[in-house]
């Protein structure tokens, strides 16, 4: 495995773990901001399915693009929709609370839906 690979890996990771000064280090030490993983699948959109709004922020202010797809077609605001629902549905309501503000921040920075996943519903509130 080369250097790079090796970096974009303990990105993801450290995207997992929230370690917002160790992303810094490895992004200033050569990883990608724009690596991908299982599914073509950003530290973005990791750190958006897991409801780290500082990462996501902070991935976003170093320049990640927010509106990249996976290979299922989610991008951060579908992701960041999941995260809220699993918050609602398992009763976590600050939580859910915490999402939904980082779902409308995604929205005020330009993020976007991809087609044919637009929301439906109670979802168009968020618009």
């Amino acid at each position: 495995m080369d250097d790079r690979a090796t970096l974009n890996r303990h990105l993801f990771q450290a995207v997992r773990d929230d370690d917002l000064h160790r992303v810094d280090k490895l992004l200033q030490t050569g990883a990608d901001i724009e690596a991908t993983e299982e599914e073509a699948s950003t530290p973005l959109h990791v750190a958006a399915v897991l409801g780290r709004s500082a990462m996501v922020r902070h991935l976003v202010a170093r320049g990640a693009n927010i509106n990249a797809a996976n290979a299922r077609g989610g991008t951060t605001l579908t992701m960041a929709r999941t995260a809220y629902t699993l918050a609602m549905r398992t009763g976590h309501k600050q939580r859910a609370f915490e999402l939904l503000e980082l779902v409308q921040w995604l929205r005020q920075q330009g993020a976007a839906d991809a087609p044919g996943t637009e929301p439906r519903k109670w979802w168009q509130l968020w618009k």
